[in-house]
């Protein structure tokens, strides 16, 4: 006697292995004529269950033998949830999971032995992998994942705004805005913004780098060094004529700093040149690219030099006619310069009768 067997399937429905068959049976009478033998067994869940018969019988001796209710598990496939989101500062978790496969309307609440969940702070792209298993299923899994954006912040580089100093002066760091969770521009540790420079003029501080956490715009600032004030008095010189050019040159400075000399001021120049007794401009002039200058004239003052004019006398005898001295020379002229530069001196005197005449000078050479 042989209790029947059923390979099947997980369906979420109770199934049932029932009935048998027999052998040894006599006269060609079926196993309808055991009335009194059952076999029967019913089970829900995936798994090996024995099916017994039992009883007896008014004409036979029975020997039984069991049959089996083999349900196995259904296949199914869990996919783990996926979470796409920013960077927000804090710990955030993709978890969960949904399923295919499932039998007479269950959903994925049945795979209490199956988790799924990820936790991430930094941006990036984390695996949310399912793992577990189930009585009634042999599940497939398919991975999800967590994926944090990188936050959208904007670094500006600082500016610095001071006057030439003739050293090395720098504007360096940056401020941020867009940081999220109350962070501040501390965690932006691959970001540097430094510019450094000597000279007067306007210079960039460029801001670079990246951050694993923000995705970042940046705005330039500046290092501007204005140009330091200084007066600038060109030379002036008190001379005497002397028949030749004569120049007062150069200049001085000051409000120069760190030290600096007049030579720094390589484009500016003050020089003028001339010959005769008089009071000349020496005007200083040009530009420096470290100085605002202001610029106070100097003089060159050539002072006349003294000489002696002597008219000359003439001793004669009357003769009846005008007759004239005059002429005169010079004594302390300077160069070998000769009466005839004394253009504007005039000596002469007319007479006729016989007598003793002043010979004089007239108006000084200018």
């Amino acid at each position: 006697f042989r209790s029947n067997s059923l390979n099947t399937t997980y369906n979420g429905k109770n199934q049932t292995a029932s009935g048998f068959s027999a052998t040894g049976l006599v006269n060609g009478e079926d196993s309808s004529v055991l009335t009194g033998v059952t076999a029967s067994v019913t089970a829900k869940d995936a798994g090996s269950y024995t099916n017994k018969a039992n009883g007896v019988d008014k004409n036979y001796d029975l020997t039984f033998v069991d049959g089996a209710l083999d349900i196995a598990k259904a296949k199914a496939t869990v996919t783990a949830n996926s979470v796409s989101t920013v960077y927000n500062g804090q710990n955030q978790t993709a978890t969960g999971f949904s399923a295919t496969g499932l039998v007479n309307g269950e959903d994925s609440s049945v795979l209490t032995g199956v988790t799924a969940s990820v936790t991430a702070k930094d941006a990036g792209s984390y695996t949310n992998k399912a793992s577990g298993v189930d009585k009634n299923y042999d599940l497939s899994f398919v991975d999800g994942a967590l994926d944090i954006a990188k936050a959208k912040a904007t670094v500006t580089a600082n500016s610095l705004n001071t006057t030439y100093n003739g050293k090395d002066q720098t504007a360096s760091g940056f401020s941020a805005t867009g940081l999220v969770n109350s962070e501040d521009s501390s965690v932006l540790t691959g970001v540097t913004a430094s510019v450094t420079a000597k000279d007067a003029g306007s210079y960039s501080n460029k801001v670079n780098g990246v951050d694993k956490n923000y995705d970042l715009t940046f705005v330039d600032g500046a290092l501007n060094i204005a140009k330091a004030k200084a007066t600038v008095t060109a030379n002036s010189l008190n001379t005497t004529y002397n028949g030749k050019n004569q120049t007062a040159s150069g200049f001085s400075a000051t409000g120069l700093v760190n030290g600096e000399t007049e030579s720094v001021l390589s484009g500016v120049t003050a020089s003028v040149t001339a010959k005769d007794a008089g009071s000349y401009t020496n005007k200083a002039n040009g530009v420096d690219k470290n100085y605002d200058l202001t610029f106070v004239d100097g003089a060159l003052d050539i002072a006349k030099a003294k000489a002696t004019v002597t008219a000359n006398s003439v001793s004669t005898v009357y003769n009846g006619q005008n007759q004239t001295a005059s002429g005169f020379s010079a004594t302390g002229l300077v160069n070998d310069e000769t009466e005839s530069v004394l253009s504007g001196v005039t000596a002469s005197i007319t007479a006729k009768d016989a007598g003793s005449y002043t010979n004089k000078i007239g108006r000084a050479h200018v």
